[in-house]
């Protein structure tokens, strides 16, 4: 936990998807997402406000997350988002899309991603 907000433990680093191809990305941050303990976060980084991700979070994800712009504008073209998994809710139930998410993102570290 940290002193500016004691629900949340420190960032687990940042996951910089300005290189990563588009089809990629939304997976590879769910799966990175899913790969959190609650409480846990990370600190997403783009070239663009990821408003559909948002979207797709509030969909997916009802109530496991907590959504902070860090940073943000068009003219530097860089956006810094701290995406926190508050809760386990919302998160499907018989684990194979989560266990399929942490794989996803396990083999993208590695370089592995197909």
């Amino acid at each position: 936990m940290n002193a500016s907000d004691p629900h949340v433990a420190p960032d687990t680093g940042e996951l910089d998807v300005r290189q990563i191809p588009k089809s990629q990305r939304h997976p590879m941050i769910f799966a990175r997402f899913d790969a959190l303990a609650p409480g846990e976060s990370f600190v997403l980084v783009n070239s663009h406000d990821p408003i559909h991700l948002r979207e797709e979070f509030a969909h997916y994800r009802p109530g496991a997350y907590d959504w902070r712009y860090l940073e943000g504008g068009q003219s530097e073209r860089l956006w810094r988002i701290r995406i926190i998994r508050i809760t386990d809710d919302g998160l499907p139930r018989d684990g194979s899309e989560r266990a399929a998410s942490a794989d996803l993102f396990r083999r993208a570290r590695g370089g592995v991603l197909d």
